[in-house]
């Protein structure tokens, strides 16, 4: 059996092995496509480890509740406040844009919820709003901090009341209560899977198993022989899970079913002296173990505001030297940060001085967004208000005009900050009714099917269905998918109708909205207007949906406007906020579009081009010219105050007229 140091030298190895492959994950994607997973890798070891020392503790009777919550926050408190003050210093001088955000996110994880007001605020971990945020890897601290309010409780009255042996087998029964949690929420809620606590406990559960199993191994529970060869196992299954490519949002929500059990092969076959914990505890990667959790607090703020910094002086540096400039940022701050901050106060007594520290702040955030932070302007603050439309700090055309042609009946006027801001709605209904718009009793149907990007284009496609004769109805799901394809099995779509969110439709109402659809086109109407935002969709699955509605009618697919790569906040206030706080002259405001949008949207289109390239029944409708600068920027204002967008991808009122014409023009194609 390997002596306590090595087995200790073996674990901080493994956390080098959890923290750079994070770190190169969020450096580039594709450079290492399970790279997120060693934030699951680090939950088994951190259950591992503390629940190691408590059990310890308790059966030796020198456990206190005092002396585990006092190490907890001088681990945790003084490398975290000097990030987040960090943070907050550069959203002040780099990035005042993002800073109430960034406020209101610090004072969330002060108070032990960051993972909640991500989960909240932020939603998809690997969406647009999320890699802005230079707190988002705060979640899992979060998820930590509030497994241990509780759990040393429950792991103290069990070891002590019910000894070690039955202690595991209630952690083993809890975990996994969680993980089938996880399976469901993974189904009906990602985001929710990603973020909380419960969904993540069996994780953390994990680890402590390792840690209970290891001390009732004095009954004979572990193996012996095949320890080693177990704890290879366990470090191929890890890397591997680093290293598999990306099968799709499904596989990559059940990555961790891989990584968890190889982590937890690997701790348990430390109780051999092997080859593989002697290699593994290089002084290097040791040493990378011990700076893990500066390393992980840096890096994260560092990408982000290097890339805010580099958006805005235009300097677009190739990835790889913005991989160099972070990583060399990163280092000497994560190092200092552990000398410094970490090592020093893990040693001092009182805790109080950390608190206050916590506090202070807590206060100095919310100060710093209402001194330096952008203030709401009335078509934020009330974006169903008639006055939204108006002229709003200089600027018009913020709120889309006429009701709002959905089926998602869940969303109200106003509900989505940064989405659709109609000033009125239709009264509710059944999700398979349909508004019907145009000249009612013409004899020729356009069937319009959509998106919420579809309802920023109602008003003008209602206005030329009435000029060209047309009856209009509107099948369109704001806020949903508008193109589902029953691919669960029951099991799924119980759990999809029964765990779902509030303002996502269930699998049932999803089925009704395309057996709907599916009814209207096979009633063959003179044409099917599709307009979605497809860049982070998937071709092949909208795929058999194109060809069924061009074996029935003419299909018209308008192009997505580009998605711009500004903070996802409503454009007034950006914009409003650029001119006059940097005083900047909006005709020399140059904005981009997001290249991850720009990528999945070219690659979309590029599918759709090949697919249907030769189908006379399938039009496709261009609209990047009218909306991008021969610079390849984006137009947002027409220079005399009008908006192209209401927010980073929805049209306003403005920026559909401009499209209007060209479905005009492919309305006309179809009668002749």
């Amino acid at each position: 059996m390997s002596s306590t140091p090595e087995r200790i030298h073996a674990v901080d190895a493994l956390r080098a092995i959890a923290v750079l492959p994070v770190i190169l994950f969020h450096l580039n994607p594709d450079w290492l496509p399970g790279g997120y997973l060693g934030v699951d890798v680090f939950f088994v070891i951190s259950g591992y480890l503390i629940t190691g020392i408590i059990a310890k503790e308790i059966t030796e009777n020198t456990f206190t509740f005092a002396g585990f919550y006092r190490r907890r926050i001088r681990r945790i408190l003084p490398a975290l406040i000097a990030m987040m003050s960090g943070v907050l210093l550069a959203g002040i001088l780099i990035s005042p844009i993002q800073l109430n955000e960034i406020a209101r996110q610090i004072r969330a994880v002060i108070l032990i919820n960051g993972n909640g007001a991500l989960c909240d605020n932020i939603g998809n971990y690997w969406g647009t709003d999320a890699l802005a945020d230079p707190l988002l890897h705060t979640w899992s601290l979060g998820v930590e901090e509030q497994f241990y309010l509780l759990f040393p409780l429950l792991v103290w009255m069990l070891v002590r009341y019910q000894g070690v042996g039955r202690t595991l087998a209630y952690v083993l029964g809890l975990g996994f209560m969680s993980f089938v949690w996880f399976l469901i929420q993974s189904a009906a809620n990602p985001p929710k899977a990603f973020y909380l606590l419960l969904p993540r406990a069996w994780e953390l559960m994990a680890g402590a198993t390792i840690a209970l199993a290891t001390m009732a191994d004095a009954g004979g529970i572990g193996p012996r022989r095949g320890a080693a060869a177990a704890s290879w196992a366990g470090l191929a299954i890890v890397l591997t899970a680093y290293a598999l490519p990306d099968y799709g949002s499904i596989f990559q929500r059940l990555r961790p079913l891989m990584a968890v059990p190889g982590v937890m092969l690997f701790l348990w076959g430390m109780k051999s002296d092997s080859r593989l914990h002697k290699a593994i505890a290089h002084p290097g990667m040791v040493w990378i173990g011990l700076v893990s959790y500066s390393l992980y607090l840096w890096h994260w703020p560092v990408i982000i505001f290097l890339k805010t910094w580099n958006a805005a002086h235009d300097s677009y540096l190739n990835p790889w030297t913005l991989a160099l400039i972070a990583l060399a940022l990163t280092a000497p701050l994560a190092v200092a940060s552990y000398r410094w901050i970490e090592q020093p106060l893990r040693r001092m007594g009182s805790v109080w001085m950390i608190v206050l520290a916590s506090g202070a702040l807590y206060v100095s955030a919310g100060l710093a967004s209402d001194s330096f932070g952008r203030h709401k302007l009335y078509a934020s603050q009330d974006p169903s208000s008639p006055q939204a439309d108006e002229w709003v700090g200089g600027f018009r055309g913020m709120t889309c005009l006429g009701g709002l042609f959905s089926s998602n009946t869940a969303v109200g006027v106003g509900d989505k900050f940064n989405a659709i801001k109609f000033n009125s709605k239709q009264a509710a209904r059944p999700i398979d009714f349909v508004t019907v718009g145009g000249d009612p009793d013409a004899p020729k149907t356009l069937l319009f099917w959509g998106d919420s990007h579809a309802c920023t284009l109602a008003a003008q496609v209602d206005a030329i269905s009435l000029k060209l004769g047309y009856k209009a109805i509107y099948h369109v799901l704001d806020a949903g998918d508008p193109t589902p394809t029953t691919t669960l099995p029951e099991i799924g779509k119980w759990i999809k109708d029964r765990f779902r969110d509030h303002l996502t439709e269930s699998e049932d109402e999803l089925n009704r909205f395309n057996a709907l659809g599916r009814r209207l086109i096979s009633e063959k109407p003179s044409g099917l207007l599709f307009v979605c935002r497809y860049d982070g969709r998937l071709f092949d699955r909208m795929r058999p949906f194109f060809e069924e509605a061009s074996r029935h009618t003419k299909l018209i697919v308008v192009q997505q406007p580009p998605v711009m790569d500004i903070a996802d906040v409503c454009t007034v206030d950006y914009f409003a906020f650029q001119r006059d706080r940097y005083g900047l002259p909006l005709d020399r405001l140059r904005v981009s579009e997001s290249l991850r949008a720009k990528a999945g949207r070219e690659d979309f289109e590029a599918k759709f081009s090949n697919h249907f390239a030769a189908n006379k029944n399938v039009v496709f409708v261009t609209t990047q010219d009218l909306l991008k600068n021969p610079d390849g920027s984006v137009k947002w204002w027409d220079g005399q105050g009008a908006l192209y967008y209401i927010d980073t991808n929805h049209l306003s009122p403005f920026g559909a007229e401009l499209v209007g014409p060209r479905i005009a023009e492919a309305l006309l194609q179809l009668a002749k």
